[in-house]
């Protein structure tokens, strides 16, 4: 089984967020242990909210990424380190095209800046997306921040599986 990983699967606003989501379910936790004196009643109360905490803070540094497995079958996945967690296989029959779409694209950083809650950041997006045969049905995998990561997504993909590479144009004339 070979595997591509390529960026974090969050940014850094979601990052901060997910940060925080996991230290208010950390002090919940240690609350309901404190206030229960660390009883047996205590731990059984406080043991989701200790999971929970575990799985937000794993979740930060999660990966995109793409895995090729079997015949000609690839995956998109995600990486915990390089621990493939979850994978969606690509259905070549229905999408037989791979293509890169490069889009521009805003992130609204309200929660951010008192001072400037209209702070926005500007980026160009990669989207890898398995096209039809006349691109007029398409199926987004990932989106990347860099476009070597995407030159190197379409690489792998053409690498590993029978999916050809074209460039998005639908014709919508059928």
């Amino acid at each position: 089984m070979k595997s591509l990983q390529l960026e974090q699967s969050f940014s850094g606003h979601q990052k901060v967020m997910l940060g925080v989501g996991a230290i208010i379910f950390c002090i919940k936790s240690f609350n309901v242990l404190t206030n229960m004196d660390y009883a047996a009643a205590a731990w059984i109360n406080a043991v989701p909210f200790m999971f929970i905490s575990i799985l937000l803070i794993g979740l930060i540094f999660l990966q995109n990424g793409f895995i090729a497995y079997g015949t000609d079958k690839v995956a998109r996945a995600w990486f915990w380190y390089t621990l493939p967690i979850w994978r969606k296989e690509i259905d070549q029959k229905k999408y037989p095209i791979i293509g890169t779409l490069k889009m521009g694209k805003k992130q609204k950083l309200g929660f951010t800046l008192a001072v400037n809650p209209d702070l926005a950041v500007d980026y160009s997006s990669y989207d890898i997306t398995s096209l039809s045969y006349n691109h007029t049905i398409k199926n987004r995998h990932v989106i990347l921040k860099q476009e070597h990561h995407a030159k190197n997504a379409i690489l792998f993909l053409l690498n590993y599986s029978n999916l050809k590479e074209e460039m998005y144009s639908p014709d919508f004339s059928r």
